[in-house]
Parts: structure tokens; C-alpha cells; sequence
């Protein structure tokens, strides 16, 4: 019985998220750079912070490469293959968020250290493992996701990656139709 209160609950909340969730990613800065409130409390410039446990990962993961496509490559893969998508944690941010008490660890590091996350989290940990390895990157978000891009110096172009799903260098447009916003970090 108590487990199935807490599925409903769950369903339920899932159910109203996209509603609460949308009003609070509306409320990201749009163009402003990353000191704004974007995920549970925690800023974008907080959420890329990263120690050098993770530092020194993209110096290994990229130690025999300089081609900027490939380093991309390399830690799409990474972050996309060791980093579990945790819906439970959506819940329970709607829920938090609903109680007006959201302050839940997020952001590249929590990405890191628990190898789990939702898009906020796969978005920042590229981004910050990217910018570690001197990568133009922007994130972009909409109401309801956020993924990344990174500027290719040989090609001279942006190009579209979204670890959450699994997507790298395709057309964003069949992805994410716009509007969307991007910070470049």
C-alpha cells in the first residue's frame, strides 16, 4: 500500500512538473552570462565548478589529441556513457521547488562524484570539462532542456551536443526547434 501512495505521488508530481518546472527555467537569465539562479538554488557559475580530481581526468582522457572536434568527442562519450539519467531526481525537485525549499546539490561535480544527474547536470559537467580543456562552449537551454555546443576551430562552426540523449554533431534544429537561449561560458 505505502508503496503504491508513493507511485502515485510520484506520477503525480511528474504530472504538474512540466508546469512548475517551466515557470522556474522561464525565470533563467536569458543572454545575461551565468550568475542567475538556474537549477535548485544553485547558480550556473556554481554548477561549473569543478575540483581537480576532474581536472585531471580531461588531461588523461585527452592527453593524445589537439583537434578541438575530438576532444568534444571524447568527452561527449565520457559524460554520456558515466553519467545516469535520474528521473527520481526530477521529482523530487518539482516537489521541493513546489515547497518553495529546493536546495538539493547539483551541477558538474554532483555529476561527477555520483555519476547521475538530469540535463542541468550533464550540460554543466561538459561544460566545465570543456572549458578545462580550452573549448569555446556555450549551454543552451529551453523550458524544458538543456544540452551544450562547442565552437570547432578547423570547421569554423558550432556544433550541437546533448549528452542526456545521446546526440552529437546533428542538426539542432531537429532536435530543439526554437526559441532557445545559450550562455557562452
Amino acid at each position: 500500500m505505502k508503496a503504491k501512495i508513493m507511485t502515485l505521488f510520484i506520477i503525480l508530481l511528474i504530472i504538474t512538473s512540466s508546469t512548475t518546472y517551466a515557470s522556474n527555467v522561464n525565470k533563467m537569465p536569458k543572454k545575461q552570462g551565468y550568475n542567475g539562479i538556474f537549477n535548485c538554488g544553485t547558480t550556473l557559475k556554481d554548477a561549473l565548478k569543478i575540483n581537480n580530481a576532474v581536472k585531471q581526468k580531461v588531461s588523461n582522457l585527452l592527453k593524445y589529441t589537439s583537434w578541438d572536434y575530438q576532444k568534444a568527442l571524447i568527452l561527449y562519450k565520457f559524460v554520456h556513457n558515466n553519467i545516469k539519467y535520474d528521473s527520481e531526481r526530477t521529482a523530487i525537485m518539482v516537489a521541493k521547488l513546489q515547497l518553495g525549499a529546493c536546495n538539493i546539490a547539483s551541477g558538474a561535480q554532483y555529476a561527477y562524484d555520483s555519476k547521475s544527474g538530469v540535463c542541468f547536470e550533464y550540460a554543466t559537467l561538459f561544460a566545465a570539462m570543456a572549458k578545462t580543456a580550452e573549448l569555446k562552449v556555450k549551454i543552451d537551454y529551453n523550458t524544458y532542456h538543456m544540452w551544450n555546443e562547442f565552437y570547432d576551430s578547423y570547421t569554423n562552426r558550432w556544433i550541437f551536443v546533448d549528452c542526456t540523449n545521446g546526440l552529437f554533431d546533428e542538426n539542432i534544429k531537429d532536435y530543439h526547434p526554437e526559441p532557445y537561449n545559450s550562455i557562452k561560458i
